[in-house]
Order: C-alpha cells, then structure tokens, then sequence
C-alpha cells in the first residue's frame, strides 16, 4: 500500500492509552489529556508531529498494540472508525514499516514532510508548530468520540 493512499473509512483505529503507574487511580480511564499533544517528545525537545493511532485491521490484538508502543507502563486502548476522525475534518499520514501507524493532525495541518527532519506538523498560516489546536486540551472532543475498549491497569506479578 503506497504511504499517501486513503483509507477506507469503516477503517478501526486505535488510540493506546499509557498511564505511569501512579497515574492508573488518577486517571483510570481516557480523558481529554489523552488528546494533548506533546510539546517536548520524548525528550528530543522538538514537538509530537500529530496524534497517533494504530490500525487494527494490522495490529488486531492487544497485545499487538502494546508491542508497538513498548512500554513497561499501564496501558489500555480506545476505538472508532477513521470516517469518525475525518468526519471533524481531521488529516492523517500514514507511517510504520507495515503502514500501521496513522499520524492524526489537525485540520489546518500543512502536511509537510521534510528529508532532514521528518514529517512536519504546523497549521497552514502558522510560523510555529506550536499554534496546532492538538496542543489544547481535546479541541476536537475525541475524548467523547472514541470508546473505550480497555482500561489501563497495573500489571500484577504471576
């Protein structure tokens, strides 16, 4: 499948939801902050280009979702259909070695990609990637769109 091809709306996505572990009781379902986009990813200093969503039709399991992500923290997933996401206008790019990554970005997004620096994310008329509405708290009310199928919960020791 060519990296620019659109996906057919019926299309499942998921959003995986990762907690620290003190976070779980605090936070033990989805909320508005996991719609926030981050401003200093993973400690690069530079901005999360967009919002990312797996497929399932790729990654069908759970535990094929929390494989890709690779974290030891709580974790739990959330669904809906693409068409739900491109229903609010929303643009996507799609990224991974198997094309199972969807890079979700606001309506506005210039949807550029760089060599040397990858994918960059900023709206159309901005001079900074930090005016993307994905840096407020759910602008688009995904936190109500998407369902969630699994909770996060602490791991417990066999």
């Amino acid at each position: 499948m060519c990296k620019d091809e659109k996906l057919k709306g019926s299309e499942i996505v998921a959003r995986v939801l990762v907690r620290l572990p003190d976070e779980v009781k605090a936070r033990p379902s989805q909320d508005t902050e996991d719609f926030l986009r981050k401003a200093d990813y993973r400690g690069t200093g530079l901005p999360e280009n967009g919002l990312s969503f797996l497929r399932r039709a790729i990654l069908q399991t759970p535990e094929d979702l929390y494989g890709y992500i690779k974290s030891k923290k709580p974790m739990g997933f959330s669904e809906c259909s693409l068409e739900s996401l491109t229903d609010k206008g929303l643009k996507y790019k799609i990224t991974g070695a198997k094309n199972e990554h969807l890079s979700v970005r606001c309506t506005d997004c210039n949807m550029i990609e760089d060599k040397d620096k990858g994918i960059v994310c900023r709206p159309e008329k901005s001079k900074e990637a930090g005016e993307c509405p994905f840096f407020g708290i759910d602008p688009y009310d995904l936190n109500k769109l998407l369902k969630v199928i699994k909770k996060p919960v602490l791991k417990t020791k066999a």
